[in-house]
């Protein structure tokens, strides 16, 4: 019996640990924001972005999808081709991007139509923010670049307008199809704050588990 109850034991202390050490188990995690779907069109600019309202209540942001399009214009030796994504706060002049939240690396994109999924590390974002591409290797001889862009918004909400900066700066664009809202396409994945587990309490449980895990195999041996 003795035997039974310390095994179980060890069983759930395994089980607790996969929870605790393991960063995919860190928590739940929920979308509170999609604009996703079969039907979509695009938009061309080297950096446009779009300010958006989260659903729910997680804020701290775990991963971020969005679509692009890259048509090749000319066979004049196309370079390999990168982007970037950021997250700003809308507390620029008229609400235009300004004080920034978070970017990602540069990463390669390539011709076609495509989605690309970004991972996010826990980056606590406001209820309502903006997110903007950049593509970064410019050049309107030899490409085409196109954010995708859809209605309606299924998760959270969105302005009514893209964004997109030029020389003069941050500039609102307007899709001008007699349609009501213009919304890039794109997905925010969060987690609570409350299911992000301190660094440093995770670490010393997943110690404390393997110094059990060793004592049990040495208590065996004796």
């Amino acid at each position: 019996m003795k035997k039974l109850k310390m095994s179980s034991f060890f069983s759930i202390m395994i089980i607790l640990g996969m929870f605790l050490c393991v960063p995919g188990f860190a928590g739940a995690t929920s979308v509170v924001y999609d604009n996703t779907g079969a039907s979509y069109g695009f938009w061309a600019g080297q950096i446009i972005g779009d300010g958006i309202t989260l659903a729910g209540t997680d804020r701290f942001v775990t991963e971020f999808m969005f679509g692009y399009k890259l048509t090749l214009r000319s066979e004049q030796n196309p370079t390999s081709q990168t982007a970037t994504v950021r997250f700003y706060n809308n507390d620029g002049i008229e609400g235009a991007p300004s004080t920034l939240l978070w970017q990602s690396e540069s990463f390669s994109i390539d011709e076609g139509d495509h989605d690309v999924t970004l991972p996010v590390s826990f980056i606590e974002v406001p209820n309502t923010f903006i997110w903007t591409v950049q593509f970064n290797d410019y050049d309107d001889n030899i490409f085409n670049y196109s954010g995708k862009y859809r209605r309606p918004v299924v998760v959270g909400s969105s302005t009514d307008w893209i964004w997109g900066m030029y020389s003069s700066g941050w500039t609102k664009l307007y899709i001008t199809d007699g349609e009501t809202g213009d919304f890039l396409y794109a997905k925010v994945t969060a987690a609570s704050s409350t299911n992000v587990p301190e660094p440093s309490v995770g670490l010393l449980l997943c110690l404390g588990l393997a110094a059990i895990v060793r004592g049990k195999r040495i208590f065996k041996k004796l």
